[in-house]
C-alpha cells in the first residue's frame, strides 16, 4: 500500500523571477541558500524563510555545487579554472570568506557539510607515493583540521554529513558492483564504524545521504538496464548504530533529493503518482515486503 498523502500547502516563492536559473537549494530551517546561474557568473543567494531581502553571499565565475547552510555559515563547493574543486565557506554575520583547503592547486575538496562550527568534506591530497582520498573536518572557530581515519584505502568518496556527535560519509573501498559503505566516526576520529557495510547482504548502492541529529537517510539505486520500480532510486533510513535499516517509503516510483528536516523528518521528491510531488515523512515505513 502506498503511504497516505500528506496535506498539501501552497508553495511560497523564495527566489526572484529574474531570468536566471535558480538551483541547489539548501536550508537549516531558518534560512534558504541557493545558486543563481546567470550569463556572466553564479551567485550564491540567501533569504530567511520567514521572508526578507535576498542577499548575495558569494559570486563565482567557474561554477558551484553542493550548498549547505547552518546558522551563519554557508558552505559550498566551487570549481577552479583547472577543473579541481574546493570547499569554501562564508560567515554571513562576520563576512569572513575562505576555502577549507586554502584553494591550493594540488588539493581538491568536495561534498562538504556543516553543523555548528564543524565543516566536513572529502579530500584528495598527495600521499607518500600517490594521491590519496580521505574525509577531513575543519573547525571554523579554531582553524584546525583533522583527517579522519579509514579502515581501508578509499577508491571513491560520497556525500558527507555532520551531526551533533558524529561525521557520516559514503565510501567505496572494495572493487564490486558499485555498492558503498555508510561510515561514521566522532569528529575527533574515534569510534570509527561502518553502519552499513559495502559488501554482503544488505549492502546499498548508495549515492547520497542526509542526516539530522536523530536520523540518517541514504538514497540508493540498484543498477539496471531498464527503468523498473525495484531499481529506481529509493530512500533508506539507518539508525545511528546501524542496527536497523528500513525503507523510508514503500511507494512505487522514484524517490530522490532527500533532505533531513530536523528530528526524524525527511523531505524528498516523489514520483509515485507519475507527477513530481514534494513529500515528507516522520518515520520509516518498514521493510516493504
Amino acid at each position: 500500500m502506498p503511504d497516505a498523502p500528506t496535506a498539501r500547502v501552497a508553495p511560497k516563492l523564495i527566489s526572484p523571477n529574474d531570468g536566471r536559473y535558480h538551483v541547489y537549494p539548501a536550508t537549516d530551517g531558518r534560512t534558504v541558500v541557493w545558486a543563481a546561474f546567470g550569463d556572466t557568473g553564479v551567485d550564491i543567494l540567501s533569504r530567511p524563510i520567514a521572508g526578507g531581502t535576498v542577499k548575495t553571499v558569494w559570486t563565482s565565475f567557474t561554477g558551484v555545487e553542493v550548498l549547505r547552510v547552518a546558522g551563519d555559515l554557508v558552505v559550498f563547493t566551487e570549481y577552479d579554472p583547472f577543473g579541481s574543486r574546493h570547499v569554501g565557506y562564508v560567515n554571513t554575520r562576520t563576512g569572513k570568506q575562505a576555502y577549507v583547503d586554502g584553494g591550493k592547486y594540488h588539493l581538491s575538496t568536495a561534498v562538504g557539510s556543516v553543523k555548528g562550527s564543524t565543516i566536513a568534506y572529502g579530500k584528495l591530497y598527495p600521499g607518500e607515493t600517490e594521491y590519496e582520498l580521505g574525509v577531513e573536518v575543519f573547525d571554523v572557530t579554531t582553524g584546525k583540521t583533522k583527517l579522519l581515519p579509514q579502515s581501508g584505502t578509499p577508491q571513491a568518496l560520497g556525500q558527507t554529513a555532520v551531526t551533533k556527535d558524529s561525521v557520516v560519509w559514503l565510501v567505496d573501498e572494495v572493487e564490486n558492483q558499485g555498492q558503498m559503505a555508510v561510515r561514521r566516526s566522532a569528529p575527533d576520529g574515534t569510534g570509527l564504524k561502518d553502519i552499513s557495510p559495502e559488501t554482503g547482504d544488505g549492502a546499498l548502492f548508495a549515492y547520497d545521504l542526509t542526516a539530522s541529529d536523530e536520523a540518517l537517510t541514504v538514497t540508493a539505486q540498484t543498477p539496471d538496464t531498464a527503468y523498473r520500480n525495484e531499481t529506481l532510486p529509493k530512500l533508506w533510513r539507518l539508525t545511528p548504530d546501524g542496527s536497523r535499516v528500513q525503507r523510508v517509503s514503500c511507494n512505487r516510483g522514484e524517490q530522490s533529493s532527500a533532505a533531513a528536516d530536523g528530528g526524524r523528518r525527511v523531505v524528498w521528491i516523489d514520483g509515485t503518482t507519475g507527477w513530481t510531488d514534494l513529500v515528507t515523512r516522520e518515520r520509516p515505513a518498514g521493510n516493504c515486503g
